[in-house]
């Protein structure tokens, strides 16, 4: 397979800028072709795929389906996963009784119609299989979460302390793929959220430092453990603490800090006089899969992580969602049923990390040694019920912290939603967490719905998107 052959898919990929619904890389003429194509009655579909090992099998596709969903709209987004059907009459595609194409191999697919393609899914194949007496190759298909779910994490990540900082170090580890993270707000609290702190009683100024070693005359660090981070405020790099050397209870501090791994990630990454510091509790995983990290890191905040159409990891609130001009009537739709209630939940408990200290005790409320905490919205538990959900979460470390993801949850899920299920002829410039509009006089169904999943099916004859909808929340 030529280099420029897969440079010329992977240009798919990448959007020259911004539209309400994604256009690719559609000139602005072709998406005015393109949306006369989608609303005539005579289309032609039409497909690319492009698959690492492969190369361009677009001539030999028979057919191809993904499910990519956002499970529950609350926090459990699994790897999408789907499949590519590709004929083999000759054997063109196998060697050795298996096939050519390698688990791993990377995976691009673009459609549409007439050949105004956009992408459709990018991932990596999970499972090739020959069907000998179809004489096909059947070809499961998973995005990038799969790489990521795969691979399991341990051990400290004290120096990456913001949702920010964790993922893109867990992602810089594993490299699913080559493309950039879009964060929906990258300034924003992804990355100044900080997983937790010992306070400002330990942020301070050293007396000296040189490379990895930092001294302050002025504290004691008796309160402190290896494990914990450092930040050096000032270049702001960071570093994990370990060794502690401290003469507590002397009367004359004269303490001092190692990060044998050195520091990292700032201007100067070393430590000297008068360089500012802050030191923040440890953060310890025990064997977990770097996606559950991912999710985890971002549940903190309110926000959720998925793999794109194009293969980009975005990072975006719950909450959050893109309008379109799109309305779906009567004869635009093939289905439209009743799937579900969203899940609800008016009680949140969170079993957080750290122990609530004495220096913590706020509003003389007494919860020291307490790491437990519980919120409810008494008004919804009136009107529908008690709908309970629990949380433990290594990274909701302490009191504040578990108030905020207890509020963010009782103001996302508090109230009813529903889920329809949508059939119709694939729109492919639709993604997840846009929202359209159904006005359906047979069904009685009218209102503005969110896309949290996508199925396609595509085969001869057939270029079928069903889309998952959730509605807005419904208070009476």
């Amino acid at each position: 397979m030529a280099d420029w052959l897969s440079d010329w898919f992977r240009s798919w990929l990448i959007p020259e800028k911004d539209f309400i619904m994604d256009y690719g890389n559609l000139t602005t003429s072709q998406q005015e072709q393109y949306k006369r194509n989608i609303t005539a009655r005579s289309k032609q579909p039409t497909l690319a795929i492009w698959i690492e090992g492969l190369g361009d099998v677009s001539d030999y596709v028979k057919s191809y389906y993904f499910d990519r969903q956002i499970e529950n709209a609350i926090r459990e987004n699994t790897p999408s996963t789907g499949h590519v059907v590709i004929s083999d009459i000759d054997g063109m595609f196998a060697e050795n009784g298996h096939p050519k194409v390698k688990a791993n191999a990377s995976v691009i697919i673009n459609a549409g119609y007439d050949n105004e393609q956009l992408p459709r899914f990018s991932g990596i194949v999970n499972n090739p299989r020959i069907d000998t007496s179809r004489k096909e190759i059947d070809i499961e298909i998973a995005d990038y979460a799969q790489v990521l779910d795969e691979k399991q994490a341990e051990g400290f990540y004290s120096d990456y302390p913001t949702p920010k900082t964790l993922i893109e170090k867990l992602l810089t580890t594993i490299q699913p793929c080559s493309l950039p993270i879009e964060y929906e707000n990258g300034s924003g609290e992804v990355a100044t959220y900080e997983f937790g702190s010992l306070g400002a009683s330990f942020a301070s100024a050293c007396s000296a430092g040189a490379g990895a070693t930092m001294t302050d005359t002025t504290k004691n660090f008796a309160m402190l453990e290896v494990g914990m981070a450092i930040q050096n405020t000032t270049d702001g790099s960071f570093g994990v603490i370990t060794t502690i050397t401290s003469t507590a209870p002397a009367t004359t501090p004269n303490d001092t800090l190692v990060c044998s791994d050195g520091l990292h990630g700032g201007t100067a990454n070393t430590w000297t006089a008068l360089d500012g510091y802050q030191v923040y509790d440890k953060i310890y995983f025990d064997p977990r899969s770097y996606w559950s990290i991912v999710k985890g890191a971002l549940y903190c905040i309110g926000q959720l992580a998925y793999f794109d159409e194009k293969g980009v990891l975005q990072t975006q609130r719950r909450s959050s969602f893109t309008d379109t001009d799109i309305v779906f009537y009567d004869r635009d739709i093939i289905s439209l049923d009743y799937l579900d209630m969203a899940k609800m939940v008016n009680v949140k408990a969170v079993n957080y990390k750290n122990k609530v200290r004495f220096s913590d005790w706020l509003d003389g409320i007494n919860v020291v040694g307490q790491k437990h905490r519980r919120g409810s919205n008494s008004a919804s538990i009136e009107q529908y019920k008690e709908y309970a959900d629990y949380l433990e979460e290594d990274l909701v470390n302490d009191w504040d912290s578990a108030e905020r993801v207890i509020n963010e949850e009782l103001a996302y899920a508090s109230y009813p939603r529903y889920m329809q299920s949508l059939e119709v002829t694939a729109r492919p410039e639709l993604q997840l967490f846009d929202r359209i509009q159904v006005s359906s006089d047979e069904r009685n169904i009218y209102g503005k719905f969110i896309i949290i999943g996508i199925s396609e099916d595509y085969q001869a004859g057939r270029f079928i998107n069903k889309f998952t909808l959730l509605s807005a929340q419904e208070r009476f």
